[in-house]
């Protein structure tokens, strides 16, 4: 029993460490965020009659952050998502029919921070492409047949685990409703992404 105790001390002695190790964002921080969004599942719904659900990998992100107060900051971002059929960040290109989508949004959350934990939410204004097309070895460009681009407002939930001092990974949900269409008006949609994100200081009052 005596053991148990000195062990949970001694664990509980080194988290307490490695957080203030980690340190806190501080009151009146400007921080340059870079994040890779590797895999993401996107669900669009281009038109009345087509729902597109698929998970792919590979996009980028960027973003500034402002700490208003000591545990708590807004931020602002803009991301570029994609949906790569591989994990490797260049694509093995396949000759024939393709059928793709994409996303690209802004951000602006409002977050706070809890120990090694951040997390936030906010609004976006979202475009959302979904396309079909041919796809020649021999040539650069691609050959689309059709293309459906929708631009739409809706939400940004997100919550991200501090693993190092600048290194953290977490997850963002992005649901859209609302979209500047006048034949589909309001439509759900949604992007879910596991993101690899990078805090920079630039500067701290």
């Amino acid at each position: 029993m005596k053991n148990i105790i000195l062990l949970t001390l001694i664990f509980g002695s080194l988290n307490l460490t490695a957080q203030k190790k980690l340190g806190s964002f501080k009151k009146g921080e400007f921080r340059l965020t870079l994040g890779l969004p590797y895999l993401n599942h996107l669900l669009l719904k281009p038109n009345d009659t087509t729902m597109v659900n698929k998970v792919g990998f590979i996009g980028e992100s960027a973003g500034l952050e402002y700490s208003y107060s000591d545990k708590k900051f807004l931020a602002f971002s803009f991301s570029f998502v994609g949906l790569a059929d591989n994990p490797l960040p260049f694509p093995f290109d396949k000759e024939g029919d393709y059928i793709t989508q994409y996303s690209s949004y802004f951000s602006i959350t409002n977050n706070h921070q809890k120990n090694r934990i951040t997390y936030g939410y906010g609004v976006n204004y979202s475009i959302n492409t979904w396309a079909q097309g041919f796809r020649s070895l021999g040539d650069s460009v691609l050959s689309t047949r059709n293309q459906i681009t929708n631009q739409a407002i809706g939400l940004t939930l997100n919550c991200y685990y501090r693993i190092g001092k600048s290194f953290n990974l977490g997850a963002i949900y992005r649901p859209t409703y609302f979209r500047q269409s006048k034949s589909l008006g309001s439509e759900y949609e949604h992007l879910i992404s596991i993101e690899l994100l990078w805090r920079i200081r630039l500067y701290k009052k």
